[in-house]
């Protein structure tokens, strides 16, 4: 079984081994978790904004690994292998061909892991990587009875590939990322007061995807959901 480029015909073939395999409180905030992700792999696919190789058995699409570059770095955004075909040294397989790519363009290569994964944690640290940044993350879950009205700024973005870059009605100075089904991803807020949290809770009918650091003690706490994410770079000069 050897690495092949995968063409946006594949966007579908992606999509389900993504949703398959991957944690989806891992996909929470992101395009991944959109209903209509294969319409999004598709674009990127064909606009060439990001680079998806990828293994397979017979026709079946058994691992994926998706990269772009951006600066000087080869960025590592997913790696994929089917549960079916793990333990063949599939991953392996994948990260050698990106550290080629990467030679190639004489770039370092980056990825972020989930500090929760630590067997993904030490295979990269075996693999050479060093950790570089740290990316608290926690997910509430809001449940207001009256939520008020999500503002979408790019329509086109909804309509297309079920994520926009929105407000909410009557909250001033809150910018978010929303993805559907339901969850906004709060963006350049470094630290959240208990009464904006209070007007988030009277507001909001879902998740909300928001950096920890930025978190009262109390409200931490309660969060459904906590993940570091660790930011690693394998130098490859």
């Amino acid at each position: 079984m050897k690495v092949t480029k995968l063409s946006s015909d594949y966007a579908n073939k992606i999509s389900e081994l993504c949703n398959q395999e991957l944690d989806q409180l891992y996909l929470l905030g992101t395009a991944y978790q959109s209903p209509k992700l294969s319409n999004y792999l598709k674009f990127i696919c064909e606009e060439k904004l990001e680079e998806f190789y990828g293994v397979k058995d017979g026709d079946e699409l058994v691992a994926v690994i998706q990269y772009r570059k951006p600066d000087s770095y080869l960025h590592i955004n997913h790696m994929v292998v089917t549960s079916s075909h793990q333990g063949l040294g599939l991953g392996k397989k994948l990260l050698f061909w990106a550290f080629k790519q990467a030679e190639l363009s004489n770039l370092d290569v980056s990825l972020d892991v989930d500090l929760i994964n630590k067997k993904a944690f030490d295979w990269y640290l075996a693999s050479g990587f060093k950790v570089a940044s740290e990316t608290k993350t926690s997910i509430l879950d809001l449940k207001s009875q009256n939520p008020n009205t999500i503002v979408y700024h790019d329509k086109e973005n909804l309509a297309n590939f079920g994520f926009s870059n929105a407000n909410i009605e009557g909250l001033e100075g809150l910018s978010f990322y929303f993805v559907e089904p339901n969850t906004l991803l709060l963006k350049n807020i470094t630290k959240l007061e208990n009464d904006t949290l209070d007007k988030l809770y009277d507001a909001v009918n879902g998740l909300l995807v928001v950096n920890s650091d930025a978190l009262p003690e109390n409200t931490l706490s309660a969060s459904i959901y906590n993940k570091v994410m660790i930011g690693m770079v394998k130098p490859m000069n």
